[in-house]
C-alpha cells in the first residue's frame, strides 16, 4: 500500500533506461493520485504494451 508513486517512477526509469538502447517501452504516460490509493493509470497505444 502507498508504492504507486514508486511504481510509476520505475516506469519511467525503464522507459529512459528501453530509450537508451535504441528501445522503445510503448507506454504514453503513467499517473499515480494521492487521492486514489492503490491505483495507478497507464496510457498505451494498445493494451499489450502495458502489459509487457
Amino acid at each position: 500500500i502507498g508504492h504507486e508513486r514508486e511504481v510509476a517512477v520505475c516506469l519511467m526509469q525503464k522507459y529512459l533506461d528501453l530509450q537508451s538502447q535504441g528501445n522503445d517501452l510503448q507506454i504514453r504516460s503513467v499517473i499515480a493520485l494521492d487521492h486514489l490509493k492503490n491505483y495507478i493509470y497507464v496510457e498505451a497505444d494498445r493494451e499489450a504494451h502495458v502489459k509487457e
